[in-house]
């Protein structure tokens, strides 16, 4: 089986459609992010990071699965190898995914806490 770049880039496509709710939810965070970056700087920062890291968890995820492991497979990769690549790939991909989810929390229950010392002056 020869490697199919023009499908595995219509495959990764369709993917990314498939995906795109979630892609607009983020995009649309990223511009809520930006956008109140003066009134909560830290919330925002948070949330920015956050998203981009879910961003690119979601992205390189896609890419793995629909480009590389067909690649692996025309490369001679065993089964059981590309079975590995895989797991190795789900765990970088949650640990990703962890570290954006965490960020997210910390910008919802402290960051706008602290927004808000900064930007009002202290009561005497």
């Amino acid at each position: 089986m020869d490697f199919d770049a023009q499908g595995s880039f219509f495959s990764l496509a369709t993917s990314c459609l498939t995906q795109s709710p979630v892609l607009l939810v983020w995009v649309g965070g990223l511009f809520l992010a930006l956008t109140r970056w003066e009134q909560h700087p830290r919330t925002s920062l948070f949330a920015l990071i956050a998203i981009v890291l879910e961003v690119v968890a979601l992205l390189s995820s896609l890419f793995f699965v629909t480009w590389l492991i067909p690649l692996l497979y025309q490369q001679g990769w065993e089964a059981t190898n590309i079975s590995m690549a895989v797991a190795g790939s789900t765990f970088f991909h949650a640990i990703l995914s962890a570290v954006a989810w965490g960020l997210l929390i910390y910008a919802v229950f402290y960051g706008q806490d602290s927004a808000k010392s900064e930007t009002r002056p202290a009561e005497e």
